[in-house]
């Protein structure tokens, strides 16, 4: 979350898609069903939460080491993390799964874990699904227009389920 604020300050930041587009950037796990804060800190650079990780962690990816770190007050209670396309990644997924949570998130499409079949492309049918399994995982993606595809992964659902009146896979 961005809490605006012009003021003079080392960590303030520049996000131009938000309505306030300066403020201080606040990392955070909230419960979906209370809205209660789990868990957060003060986004003060590129290494501000590299303290308090462990030398297995600082090997992981910047957004992963964030996820890491907001979720430790939860571990081993088995309850499902959200988070959009920056965090999400394979290895979190596994990782979290490691940890004792299940983890549902979209995908970029830029990444080296998506196989090609998944990528966006002219030949697929609008409103199709294409899903991939492993062990602990599932990928899928999903075309809502042509030309356009969304690639979401989860270690909570392992079955192709549908929508029936959207149309559109569970995960989503």
């Amino acid at each position: 979350m961005l809490v605006a604020f012009r003021g003079r300050c080392k960590f303030r930041v520049y996000i131009p898609k938000k309505p306030r587009k300066y403020g201080i950037k606040i990392m955070a796990l909230d419960d979906a069903k209370t809205h209660y804060l789990l868990n957060g800190y003060i986004y003060s650079g590129k290494d501000s939460d590299g303290k308090t990780l462990s030398e297995a962690e600082n090997n992981f990816r910047k957004p992963t080491q964030s996820v890491l770190h907001l979720s430790r007050p939860i571990n081993h209670t088995h309850r499902n993390i959200t988070a959009d396309n920056w965090f999400s990644s394979i290895e979190l997924s596994m990782e979290l799964q490691n940890r004792g949570l299940t983890y549902v998130g979209t995908l970029r499409k830029n990444q080296r874990d998506i196989p090609i079949e998944f990528l966006p492309s002219r030949k697929k049918e609008e409103m199709s699904a294409n899903y991939e399994f492993t062990n602990d995982l599932t990928l899928v993606a999903f075309v809502p227009k042509k030309n356009n595809a969304v690639l979401l992964v989860s270690s909570m659902h392992h079955t192709k389920s549908t929508d029936p009146v959207s149309k559109k896979p569970e995960i989503i």
